[in-house]
């Protein structure tokens, strides 16, 4: 009977270490081969040639050559460790690490990966190596992560995963393979690979701990005002370095990673005021970008606004006007946003999504772009702003019934579109509307904007840090409350006057102050201050009036139902216009009609309009427009229609508080219908 014999022999080598293994039969060498120590294919191919040549498994040989083998890594393990540390002392084995990561070392070829001393066995073909410890500070929600490098043969990727991911076997294996590719190979259990990720960590003692946020802008203190790259505070602008006490990282928050400020000084500080000044605010019609550049000093000082609400600025404007160009070059005030590049949020995307994405705008302007009625729902829209305006967030759960977290917009809202939702009173009252007008483009100043567009940072800066060392923003907060009682005391009374005021109050007060820094670049900076407060607020002040009126729901209700009425679509019985109107929904009547008899004289002065028929019919034609449902109740129609003193008794006299809403009146002499009771001019008019 043959006897096989395999042996394994260390030799000498300047870079990687080797062995030469040799098979003897009957104590007669029949093969010799060189190996690398770490290279798992110059085993296989090792053991595939004894395998050959003798009659042994290949299991048998493979356990064999392992077994081999492992003192001598294990030996050549020791000796680098020992010429690294620069110590004389041989490592016993019960210091021995259990676990060794094995990485490329001065361009040496073998094989990376992680290695189970004590159980002689390889865990992956590749290795992690953390550096950091990481806390993210958020005020909704804080966190820790960690961050390091994914080592492969192919190369090292940076690789960073959340702890609540980490400790997921499931989040974790598709992190690694994120990172590293389809190339990795797991030998292991994901629990035994973890904790071999902490246990070489914690031995190499170098993982640095350091303080992300998420919360550009203003410290809770507001007295530091805070960037990925720049810090402003009392101590004046500074660069924020890897040694400062917390960073702001918003990396991985789209469109947010372009948030940022600069650092410009000098001459080159004053060429980029003097171009906002020459090209930036002629660039469109005055009501626009000097609107703009109050909402861009608004977006800062907000914070020291008392009980202000915030408010949604909304350009509106035909296709083509340049309302979305103007807003996204404002943008860059705030970061770096190339008008043609950038990841801006559009209304097309989700009500949440919107509203996620502004919660990291904090202290910022945060466009939203192109509002499109036909593609867009106006009740998502209106969502949006309203809880915007009251500084809340949407609430939802998670699969398991608990809270989900609630991220608030913290920006200035900037809105483009063709239009603003409709019939949504308390929308328009929590926005600013500028109608965009449709103009000659001066696309030579378009184009030095777009060269110039990247230093709008550094002007922010700056300016912020003229308000810091200047302590303007007490200045701000008392001119604030008196454009606030100005604008106020003009339309007491009338409806969303406070609300309105107070949104006109922080652009005025906002766009004096910026023009105000802007001075040693713009000689007519204090007229130009006087025309905006003084002449533009008040003009926008009074549309903005009528158009919350406008959109109120009594009054889209009355307008439709006039225009129903006068073409015939509905029927009134016994009114002397309606002619040819036969087959056609009956909604009210005149006092007294009969049927088959007009009425005339003052009998014509009141008109008894049954609410849920008419209501139905002005919503149909709502509908046949493509515009939206009038969402309001009979009962909140009619107590808007009481309180404007549209409602009438049965004397014709305004309805008085407390007395009851609608009567029962008879149509066709057959049904019976709760009606309320309008003057016919009123509705109609002459």
């Amino acid at each position: 009977m043959k006897t096989f014999e395999i042996l394994a022999q260390d030799i000498e080598s300047d870079g990687e270490p080797k062995i030469r293994v040799v098979l003897k039969r009957d104590g007669e060498e029949v093969l010799r081969r060189e190996a690398r120590v770490f290279s798992e294919d110059d085993m296989i191919q090792a053991s595939n040639a004894i395998v050959g040549v003798g009659t042994m498994s290949q299991t048998d040989v493979d356990q064999t050559l392992a077994s081999l083998i492992e003192p001598i890594r294990i030996k050549w393990l020791r000796s680098q460790d020992q010429r690294e540390n620069g110590g004389p002392e041989q490592p016993t084995p019960d210091k021995l690490p259990r676990y060794v990561a094995v990485t490329p070392r001065d361009g040496q070829d073998q094989e990376v990966g992680i290695r189970d001393l004590s159980n002689d066995r390889v865990l992956s073909n590749f290795a992690l190596v953390l550096d950091e410890d990481i806390e993210v500070q958020d005020d909704i929600e804080s966190w820790r992560e960690f961050a390091g490098r994914l080592i492969t043969g192919a190369g090292t990727s940076p690789f960073r995963i959340t702890a609540k991911d980490f400790a997921d076997n499931a989040k974790l294996k598709a992190a690694l393979f994120a990172a590293g590719g389809c190339e990795l190979v797991i030998h292991c259990s994901m629990d035994e690979l973890r904790r071999a990720f902490s246990t070489l960590s914690k031995a190499a003692g170098q993982v640095r701990r350091r303080k992300l946020t998420t919360n550009f802008g203003w410290t809770p203190d507001g007295k530091t005002y805070l960037t990925p790259s720049v810090e402003i505070s009392t101590a004046g602008i500074g660069r924020s370095g890897t040694d400062a006490g917390i960073q702001v990282d918003l990396a991985a928050e789209t469109p947010a990673r372009h948030l940022d400020l600069k650092l410009i000084r000098g001459d080159d500080l004053l060429r980029v005021k003097r171009h906002i000044v020459a090209d930036l605010l002629p660039l469109n019609d005055r009501s626009v970008t000097h609107t703009l550049l109050g909402a861009t000093a608004a977006a800062v000082l907000y914070p020291f606004a008392a009980g202000a609400g915030r408010f949604a600025l909304w350009l509106v404007g035909r296709t083509g006007a340049g309302k979305s160009f103007v807003a996204k070059l404002f943008s860059n005030f705030f970061g770096n946003f190339p008008v043609s590049s950038a990841q801006f949020t559009t209304w097309s995307a989700t009500p949440n999504y919107v509203q996620r994405q502004g919660y990291f705008f904090k202290d910022a302007l945060y466009l939203v772009d192109d509002y499109k009625p036909e593609v867009v729902q106006a009740y998502q829209v209106v969502r949006v702003l309203q809880t915007y305006a009251d500084g809340s967030a949407r609430g939802r759960l998670k699969s398991d019934a608990t809270a989900n977290v609630l991220r608030p917009i913290r920006g200035l809202l900037v809105c483009t579109g063709e239009d603003v939702p409709e019939h949504n009173a308390s929308a328009v009252a929590r926005s600013v509307i500028i109608k965009v007008p449709q103009q000659a483009k001066n696309v030579a100043a378009g184009t030095r904007c777009l060269n110039e567009c990247q230093n709008y940072a550094a002007v922010m800066a700056d300016f912020i840090g003229w308000l810091i060392t200047g302590n303007r923003m007490a200045a701000f907060a008392a001119r604030f409350v008196e454009l606030q009682q100005r604008y106020y005391s003009d339309v007491a009374g009338q409806q969303n006057d406070i609300r309105i005021a107070t949104n006109l109050a922080q652009l005025g007060a906002a766009f004096e102050l910026f023009a105000e820094y802007l001075a040693d670049a713009w000689d007519g900076w204090q007229e130009a201050g006087r025309q905006f407060v003084e002449e533009d607020l008040i003009t926008v002040r009074d549309n903005m009036l009528g158009e919350a009126k406008e959109q109120q729901g009594s009054e889209v209700f009355l307008r439709t139902l006039a225009e129903l009425i006068r073409f015939n679509h509905v029927r009134v019985e016994g009114l002397t216009v309606q002619r040819d109107a036969e087959h056609k929904p009956l909604i009210g009547r005149v006092p007294g009609a009969r049927p088959g008899v007009v009425l005339a004289g003052p009998d014509l002065d009141r008109l008894e309009i049954c609410t849920s028929l008419a209501l139905a019919q002005v919503n149909a034609c709502l509908r046949q427009q493509g515009r939206p449902d009038l969402k309001i109740t009979e009962s909140a129609l009619l107590q808007q229609l009481r309180e404007d003193g549209r409602l009438l008794d049965q004397k014709g006299e305004p309805l008085p508080a407390g007395a009851e809403l609608t009567r029962r009146v008879r149509l066709d002499n057959k049904r019976q219908m709760r009606a309320f009771v309008i003057n016919r001019r009123e509705l109609l008019g002459d």
